[in-house]
């Protein structure tokens, strides 16, 4: 979530004070964002019923997109070029705000649900927090938007390589969950026979 609010936050100021577009257009950047969220929030339970795609795979695929468009930041130049990162950025964020409760549910199972959402709420609103004094202070250092700009999308990537290890986490489980119920069922089946 460092790298989440930056867009909106030092977009529209970055394309203005730092490659002279008018403030007048400026403004629209963040409402392509909010579009295309929008759209792709729906879009994205429809992605996950495509067989080979899981939530969990459409969320780190959106992060890893996400974090490398927002790492091309500084190089756009014209409107044009802003406008294209908005959309596409707008689109790939989407999809881990709208998997993220269903991922966790997949993980922890429901008896867990609540508690691990909570979790994971309270360390997003921290970071929201943080994070957007932190990197207007990157930017009064350095005099430029741009470092705001690359740290956020490394941290959008490597939020991405930590939500791929799930992948294992959540196979492993799996697996020990029906290791666990295999068992029960051979007890079960044995205690049968044996009666």
């Amino acid at each position: 979530m460092m790298g989440y609010f930056t867009p909106y936050v030092f977009l529209p100021k970055y394309a203005s004070i730092e490659r002279g577009i008018p403030e007048s257009k400026t403004i629209f950047l963040v409402s392509v964002i909010g579009v295309s969220n929008t759209i792709c929030r729906f879009a994205s339970g429809w992605i996950t019923k495509i067989p080979s795609m899981s939530p969990l795979l459409v969320n780190n695929v959106g992060l890893m997109v996400g974090g490398g468009l927002t790492l091309l930041v500084p190089l756009c130049q014209t409107y044009s070029h802003f406008m294209v990162y908005c959309f596409i950025w707008g689109a790939f964020a989407a999809f881990h705000m709208s998997l993220s409760p269903i991922i966790v549910c997949q993980i922890v199972g429901l008896e867990l649900y609540s508690s691990a959402l909570s979790l994971i709420l309270m360390f997003r609103g921290v970071a929201t927090l943080a994070a957007p004094p932190i990197l207007g202070a990157t930017r009064d250092i350095t005099g430029s938007f741009a470092t705001a700009f690359i740290i956020s999308g490394f941290a959008f990537i490597i939020s991405s390589l930590m939500h791929f290890s799930l992948n294992w986490i959540d196979r492993s489980n799996k697996v020990e969950i029906d290791e666990t119920n295999k068992a029960k069922e051979f007890q079960e089946n044995s205690v049968e026979a044996g009666v």
